[in-house]
């Protein structure tokens, strides 16, 4: 299955959206972009599955174009192709079992950020500030 031609990062409404997201932390690609597209698309996701009878692979910017609804497939391409959009690596990954399948987002993590240690620190750093202005607020 290629779903190559789904993930539309050079899409206006797809690569608009991620630099909407992401312009809160200018400058190169970075880790603060990366989770703020995440935050930002899994707290305004609404979950409507596929009909009973057939997997629908929704593009990128259809989600977007529908407010951000659909399975965990059309999740998971926004995340993939708004993180490209911006400049990063990601790739689609697909599970599947006998009974059902799910699917996630995966980003590479540039050698420019880091360590790995470096990058946690950021993100949990990232989380901490959010948790504090959600209390504040």
């Amino acid at each position: 299955m290629d779903l190559s031609e789904k993930m539309d990062y050079r899409d206006s409404i797809t690569r608009n959206y991620a630099v909407d997201l992401a312009s809160q932390f200018e400058g190169e690609f970075n880790v603060k972009q990366v989770c703020s597209i995440f935050d930002y698309t899994y707290n305004n996701w609404k979950y409507v599955n596929d009909p009973n009878d057939s997997e629908y692979f929704a593009k990128a910017s259809e989600s977007i174009y529908n407010g951000l609804k659909g399975d965990c497939d059309d999740f998971a391409m926004v995340l993939a192709a708004t993180i490209r959009a911006i400049g990063g690596d990601t790739q689609l990954t697909l599970a599947f079992n006998i009974i059902s399948g799910h699917a996630y987002a995966e980003v590479m993590i540039p050698v420019t950020w880091g360590d790995i240690n470096a990058v946690k620190y950021v993100i949990i750093k990232f989380y901490k500030a959010i948790g504090k202005r959600l209390k504040a607020s």
